[in-house]
C-alpha cells in the first residue's frame, strides 16, 4: 500500500512528464488562466458600476452593465448642465 505522500509525488511526476511531452497543454492552461483572470476583472468592474449607480440613486434591478453606464453618463451630463 502506498502512502498519501507517495501518491501525491507520483501524480506530480506524471503531470510533469505529461506537460513536458505535450507543451500545447501548458499553452492551453495559460490561455485558460488568462481568460479566467479577465472574467474576474470584468466581474470586479461590473461590481463597481453597480455600486456607483446605487450611490447615485439609479435603480439597478434588471439592468445590464451597459445600461447602467449610460444612466450614469446621463446623470453626469444633467448635473453638469445645472
Amino acid at each position: 500500500m502506498i502512502s498519501v505522500t507517495e501518491a501525491l509525488i507520483l501524480v506530480a511526476v506524471i503531470l510533469f512528464i505529461w506537460v513536458l511531452l505535450k507543451p500545447e497543454v501548458l499553452v492551453r492552461w495559460g490561455k485558460t488562466l488568462g481568460r479566467l483572470r479577465a472574467e474576474v476583472s470584468r466581474g470586479e468592474s461590473e461590481d463597481e458600476v453597480f455600486k456607483i449607480a446605487e450611490r447615485l440613486g439609479i435603480p439597478t434591478d434588471g439592468k445590464t452593465r451597459e445600461e447602467l453606464i449610460e444612466a450614469i453618463r446621463a446623470r453626469a451630463k444633467r448635473s453638469e448642465s445645472t
